[in-house]
């Protein structure tokens, strides 16, 4: 057996705030498909705003000829989903220069990792696979027909035989609190084998791109509870979360280049920044320029100017909870490689619960399912 990567589509071009569907092949037996983004800034961006390609990538599916989908991801969910599994941020090249060029690669797993080998994608059961890739960017971000996209096949051959199995990824619900202090309540699907579940907390942002308030303050608490809410697994503030999975994943690098006059705001797509570090790219010594955290979480730093003559600066900062995300449950990481099972084999864990017990209503909980599916049933 071998991995073939090929270049299926090359440089398709993405319409600005619209969708776009292409065909896939319709045989071969794929571990996932590795997608590259490539766009021109169309303006100086505003640097507390996100405007990463990834963030304005709002939808990633891959659909059938019945219109049942396989996958259903953000950007910024698959970018996160990628570094759980990888234990690193693909490529990214983030310049918020007018004129300058950013790339992010993302990749699309039909198993529980980049050539897994054990769950794979069969092509041949579906009545005809399609890729959409759905995109809210305007021509204020990013410049006209610049915004393109290449799809990299990595598929396997001379298989000795064909994984039974293989894993879709999903956003399975997304849920505002109702009122300040109201909890949100998520039932798990009880049917379903599961192989991961990622949270997402996602911070309100006010006129200016800010945040309204910080969701993983220690007044928040999240729980993974079974057999109706009696049995508590996780119980956890969302930073302690993010520590635990610290230890089990790594730390998530954020990277950037930006354009400074006197100060500005950066939001790094991390929760919490641990270390940081700056060059000034005019070779002007970093002495210059001080990085000071503007408020209790650290995703949004200011970067203030000292020397003058400034053009722009690069940064490499280091922390937790990339774009807010939390591993909540890892079969991986559990003894035996156990897919959650809420109802099967005697199992008195069904039903089971995600609850977040908050004291404001200003964030979005959004939730990302992974399940284990036989080829050619869903």
């Amino acid at each position: 057996m071998y991995w073939k990567e090929q270049r299926v589509w090359k440089q398709v071009l993405l319409p600005l705030n619209g969708t776009t569907r292409i065909e896939l092949h319709k045989t071969g037996k794929v571990s996932g498909l590795k997608l590259h983004f490539v766009a021109t800034n169309a303006a100086l961006l505003d640097v507390t705003l996100g405007e990463r390609i990834v963030d304005h990538i709002t939808r990633i599916k891959v659909v059938d000829g019945k219109g049942r989908t396989l996958m259903s991801l953000t950007g910024q969910e698959l970018k996160a989903l990628n570094f759980y599994s990888e234990g690193d941020v693909m490529p990214e090249q983030y310049i918020n220069v007018l004129g300058d060029v950013q790339q992010t690669t993302m990749f699309l797993p039909f198993g529980r990792f980049y050539k897994d080998p054990d769950f794979i994608l069969d092509f041949g059961p579906w009545c005809g696979l399609w890729l959409e890739i759905t995109n809210d960017a305007t021509a204020a971000v990013f410049t006209a027909d610049t915004l393109l996209m290449d799809i990299i096949e990595v598929e396997a051959k001379e298989l000795s035989r064909t994984p039974v199995n293989w894993i879709k990824h999903f956003e399975w619900l997304t849920q505002k609190p109702s009122a300040a202090g109201q909890d949100i309540i998520q039932e798990l699907p009880a049917e379903e084998s599961i192989h991961k579940i990622m949270i997402q907390l996602d911070p309100d942002l006010d006129a200016n791109g800010l945040p309204v308030n910080d969701p993983k303050i220690d007044t928040n608490l999240i729980k993974m509870m079974f057999n109706d809410m009696e049995k508590v697994v996780t119980e956890l503030r969302p930073l302690d979360l993010m520590r635990d999975n610290a230890i089990e994943y790594g730390r998530p690098h954020a990277r950037g280049r930006t354009l400074f006059s006197v100060a500005n705001y950066n939001d790094l797509k991390l929760a919490l920044i641990e270390s940081m570090t700056s060059c000034r790219v005019d070779g002007i010594s970093t002495a210059d320029i001080f990085f000071n955290q503007e408020d209790s979480w650290g995703r949004f730093q200011k970067a203030v100017l000292i020397g003058p003559n400034i053009t722009y600066i690069q940064w490499d900062a280091v922390g937790y909870g990339l774009y807010h995300t939390m591993m909540l449950w890892d079969s991986m990481k559990v003894q035996g490689d156990d897919l959650l099972e809420l109802t099967c084999c005697g199992n008195k864990n069904s039903p089971g619960h995600i609850v977040i017990e908050p004291t404001a209503a200003d964030f979005t909980l959004k939730t990302v399912i992974s399940t284990l599916h036989r080829q050619g049933e869903m």
